[in-house]
């Protein structure tokens, strides 16, 4: 994987917050993402995580599908995506409602903070978009 991920465990937030700064290209490079953040999850008690995605170009479709596979086996999980592109954005909310993965994208970095704070729902309704 080229370039970094900077990984960092924000206390105040509750949450692990990953900001990308590189592409990934193969599973191999999600692996070792998610081994990571698994760590970082570890080391607390925390069951939410924030992906800054912005100015990073989609990925390809194989690391596309580890990732989803990664959130669909922590259904525990609140996952917060930040992307800059609102197709991305609604693409993505799409696909998580599909697939019943607790994930959620924003454009906006605070509102992805905020719906990481809120305790998660329990009903059948869609969310509003």
């Amino acid at each position: 994987m080229e370039g970094r991920d900077d990984l960092r465990v924000e206390d105040a937030e509750r949450f692990v917050r990953v900001v990308m700064h590189a592409r990934l290209k193969t599973a191999a490079d999600v692996e070792r993402l998610l081994a990571n953040v698994e760590g970082a999850l570890g080391r607390t008690t925390y069951e939410r995580v924030l992906f800054d995605y912005r100015g990073i170009e989609s990925h390809p479709e194989e690391v596309r599908e580890a990732m989803w596979t990664w959130a669909t086996k922590h259904p525990k999980l609140a996952i917060a995506l930040v992307v800059d592109s609102e197709m991305t954005r609604v693409g993505t909310n799409m696909t998580a409602l599909s697939r019943r993965v607790r994930l959620r994208a924003f454009m906006d970095e605070d509102e992805a903070r905020k719906w990481l704070r809120e305790p998660p729902r329990r009903t059948r309704e869609i969310p509003q978009m």
